[in-house]
């Protein structure tokens, strides 16, 4: 009882927890008033704020906070027991487990064989076969992917379009298995408990969610497991107390092409990671610092050159002013919808984008695509006189503050309300849009019974619910001073920036996919940051057996009290 009264008074305060602890009750509070029932302001609006939402705040602060304090309490007493002694070959384990999990999913490839297609990917396979132009919208070097699938394929050489397809979901579904069995060796190498390893292998196996996102053949999949990859990297090596060999570097520039060029927001989730990462490092580790923040430098400048002037003299960039403009064209739209103050300026420039009447009917709460891909939406003006749509929206915002605020709220609530989620882009497990290819179910075919009773969610898991899980990791590391452990979070956080900046879309699970990769690597993170000392991190010193952990340990109990 004395240890635990200990734990808690070195817990009672804490000013990260603290402002955690707002910002959730804040979300709490406004998501009391979004209504979502799909459809048109009717049906999904944010109801009018009150005074009595100042009492919900009141009441909902000391609750949250009390909560996260009593979990900070039992992570620090339990922490130390996750680490054991390290192990020095996991080689085995790691074929092993990609064996084991590939041969558990063989019924979902059985099932949606030769998976899901969303109309996104039906245009990247078009180009990719020679039959649509190149467009950076879905981003080249994954149509670049698919070029390769068909041309292993055969595609070319007569064989059709299914050989490239099949091969790119198992090809798909195999760097998942092959993602997961690594870090699941990782662990075991870094000495975490063999109970802990348990467990996340039987989450794995079981968890649709792998397996359903190996069949959905969008451009999400493989981007997520780059970001994955490059959050495992950054934990494993950047964020360690040793040296980084050349390899080293190689692969942080890899891996940040990567991430840059499989999704259009990738250049900005980059250039935040090495920024703080540089910020985070240079004053303990300057020569890391300086060679990560070279490379970075090298690879973010050549990046912006390749997607900027050579994609625009490519013609690759037709569309790009209209995605990074989602969030603003939907506040407009809802403010234009919702009767709001329009200036005779700001009304001549909206109405030449598209005639006012379409931007009322149009609109859709969640989604921007009704509204940007329509006919009347005259995207040659819109591209040729960006700036003037931007000032009309200002004066917008301006003149309809809270109606601004309630149609961003509109717009992204999929990425901070908790309380919320949507089956929209949840999983593909048929085909989209204008994929005339069809599907097979070799249980239904066979037996008269499908696989898809036991495993199509009926539930479906909150974006908004991992984004605060992982600002709950961010807290963790910053509360006790592990600055390190805040740099493998950086590229979900600046996933999480982007998209509340520019997203398209309310709901779209598959855009934080990587969020869902990441929550066993966030669940270390919080345990390093209970077990370890400031400047180190688990797995990264010589030593990792009971007694020095308990030392260690000790002597961070007592440097927190």
């Amino acid at each position: 009882m004395s240890k635990f009264r200990a734990l808690w008074q070195a817990e009672a305060v804490s000013v990260w927890r603290l402002i955690y602890s707002v910002a959730f009750s804040i979300m709490l509070m406004l998501a009391r008033h979004v209504v979502y029932n799909g459809g048109d302001l009717t049906s999904t609006y944010v109801s009018d704020f009150s005074p009595v939402d100042i009492l919900y705040f009141v009441l909902f602060l000391p609750i949250v906070y009390l909560v996260l304090t009593l979990l900070a309490v039992v992570v620090n007493k339990t922490a130390a027991g996750f680490f054991v002694a390290s192990r020095a070959h996991t080689a085995p384990l790691f074929i092993i487990l990609t064996a084991f999990f590939m041969i558990l999913w063989i019924p979902y490839l059985m099932t949606y064989w030769p998976g899901g297609i969303y109309s996104d990917t039906v245009d990247s396979i078009r180009t990719a076969m020679g039959n649509a132009e190149w467009d950076n919208h879905n981003p080249i070097l994954y149509t670049f992917i698919w070029r390769l699938v068909f041309l292993v394929t055969g595609y070319f050489n007569g064989n059709g379009e299914y050989p490239g397809l099949k091969f790119f979901t198992v090809f798909q579904m195999l760097l998942i298995a092959l993602i997961m069995a690594y870090f699941i060796s990782r662990c075991v190498r870094r000495g975490l408990h063999k109970a802990f390893v348990v467990l996340l292998i039987i989450y794995t196996a079981i968890c649709p969610l792998y397996p359903f996102y190996g069949i959905s053949l969008w451009k999400d999949t493989i981007f997520s497991i780059a970001m994955f990859a490059f959050s495992l990297f950054l934990f494993a090596t950047v964020a360690g107390d040793e040296d980084m060999k050349t390899v080293d570097y190689v692969w942080y520039g890899v891996l940040l092409l990567l991430v840059i060029f499989l999704r259009n927001n990738g250049l900005y989730i980059a250039a935040f990671t090495a920024l703080i990462t540089f910020l985070i490092l240079r004053k303990q580790f300057r020569a890391k610092a300086q060679r990560l923040g070279i490379i970075s430098l090298a690879v973010i400048i050549a990046s912006i050159i390749i997607q900027g002037p050579v994609y625009d003299s490519l013609g690759f960039n037709s569309i790009k002013k209209g995605e990074s403009l989602g969030i603003p064209i939907q506040q407009t739209a809802y403010i234009i919808a919702s009767g709001g103050v329009i200036e005779d300026e700001a009304y001549e420039v909206l109405d030449e984008i598209m005639p006012m009447y379409n931007w009322i009917t149009l609109y859709d709460p969640v989604v921007a695509d009704t509204i940007k891909f329509d006919p009347s939406f005259n995207r040659t003006y819109f591209n040729m006189r960006t700036g003037d749509f931007i000032k009309a929206y200002l004066t917008l915002i301006k003149d309809n503050p809270i109606p601004a605020l309630k149609g961003y709220m509109l717009a992204t609530m999929g990425f901070w309300d908790a309380t919320k989620s949507s089956s929209i882009a949840y999983i593909c497990n048929t085909h989209f849009g204008n994929a005339t290819f069809f599907m097979t179910d070799y249980f239904e075919y066979y037996l008269g019974w499908s696989f898809k009773k036991l495993v199509e969610p009926k539930h479906y898991l909150s974006s908004g619910l991992m984004v605060w899980f992982m600002l709950l990791t961010l807290v963790a590391a910053l509360s006790k001073r592990r600055y390190r452990l805040v740099i493998p979070i950086l590229p979900t956080i600046g996933l999480w920036l982007t998209l509340m900046i520019a997203t398209p879309v309310s709901f779209s699970f598959r855009y934080v996919y990587s969020l869902f990769l990441c929550i066993p690597l966030y669940i270390l993170i919080i345990l390093s940051s209970r077990v370890f000392p400031a400047g180190e991190v688990a797995g990264d010193a010589e030593s990792t057996g009971r007694e020095t952990l308990a030392e260690k340990t000790e002597a961070v109990t007592e440097e927190d009290k």
